[in-house]
């Protein structure tokens, strides 16, 4: 009630009209000190010791309500990096994270924006829930996930310039689609990106089917995902499986890829376990150019609010692989092929 408070006084203050909405100021402060490896000479460095802001962001959500079961609905979140590392983009605010404008009511949810695909958050009961990751930090499953090793990578994306519609709930079904376009049409592509998911989530059981596909990557060329997503609550825990075949189109073939992944945590007072084990396999044509990455998480949670957490990830490379790190300054020891890399971390999260 002290954030709506909050946030309706600095609404009024820019535009009085603003404040007869239900807004909520909201965010997350998320920093760790870490140290990653790469058993690989390469010409950037082999080890790193640094501080990363682990997606830590601002935000403001709300709603009005506009009569008979209708509502506007709104957000705005921005990334804020907490170190003012310029390798990690330098200003504070710095990434638009998921922000919308739209409509809500029995017909469902439909909005335009800035937001994730439902490819990605068909996952998110798992990485962002279970794991406690949300892609945030060098050891998240999206290492691996969502992308081929191989410069395909906009699966782990939001979609920018997009517009949504999530159905309503039924029974604990909910179907959700998007679509979004780049606005930069030429005469050999117009690049536009549709995603899809239908998922399942009530009681102890969840589960997920998405696809997601780009148009005109390269002239005539596509990228295309298909992700399964299962998940169990027994109480104390869960068990999450995730598999998943992604397609990339170069010069006219598809080369293809396939992986899983199993993921588990346990919850006990104010301690949370959690580690998940990935295999990625080979692209078509590429022996050798898979991974497995193994990743282990400890928290205690003083408050609802605030955790220590210590973390640790270890990525092996095939021959022809070259997977990496998603979060930090992973240029600086940049996954190559054949490499190994590693690393653990110690820090802090505050939620309000």
């Amino acid at each position: 009630m002290k954030k709506k408070l909050v946030a309706i006084a600095i609404a009024a203050a820019f535009a009085p009209a603003a404040a007869m909405a239900d807004v909520t100021v909201y965010g997350k402060l998320n920093a760790d000190f870490e140290s990653v490896k790469n058993d690989k000479a390469t010409a950037t460095k082999t080890s790193l010791n640094r501080i990363t802001s682990n997606t830590t962001h601002l935000g403001f959500k709300g709603k009005e309500d506009l009569g008979d079961g209708l509502a506007a609905i709104f957000q705005i979140e921005t990334q804020v990096n907490l170190t003012n590392n310029a390798a990690a983009g330098g200003a504070p605010f710095n990434v638009l994270r998921n922000s919308n404008v739209g409509l809500s009511g029995n017909f469902g949810t439909v909005f335009m924006g800035n937001w994730d695909s439902p490819f990605k958050a068909a996952l998110g009961k798992i990485e962002g829930g279970m794991l406690k990751f949300a892609n945030s930090t060098f050891a998240s499953s999206y290492a691996l996930l969502g992308t081929n090793g191989n410069g395909i990578s906009g699966f782990n994306g939001r979609m920018k310039q997009s517009v949504h519609y999530n159905s309503p709930n039924m029974s604990g079904f909910k179907a959700n689609f998007a679509y979004g376009t780049d606005n930069q049409a030429t005469n050999t592509t117009n690049k536009n990106v549709w995603s899809a998911s239908g998922v399942y989530d009530q009681g102890p059981f969840y589960a997920a089917l998405g696809y997601q596909k780009f148009n005109d990557v390269t002239a005539g060329n596509k990228d295309s995902g298909t992700r399964l997503v299962g998940a169990y609550n027994y109480g104390a825990g869960s068990v999450g499986l995730d598999i998943e075949r992604l397609g990339q189109q170069v010069a006219g073939t598809t080369l293809d890829r396939n992986a899983w992944s199993l993921a588990a945590n346990y919850i006990t007072g104010a301690n949370h376990i959690a580690g998940f084990y990935t295999r990625a396999g080979d692209r078509t044509g590429t022996a050798n150019s898979g991974a497995r990455q193994i990743t282990l998480r400890y928290g205690y949670n003083f408050s609802k609010r605030t955790e220590l957490y210590g973390m640790y990830t270890n990525i092996s490379n095939d021959t022809n692989g070259a997977y990496n790190f998603i979060a930090g300054d992973g240029t600086s020891v940049a996954g190559t092929a054949g490499s190994k890399l590693s690393g653990i971390g110690v820090g802090i999260a505050h939620a309000f």
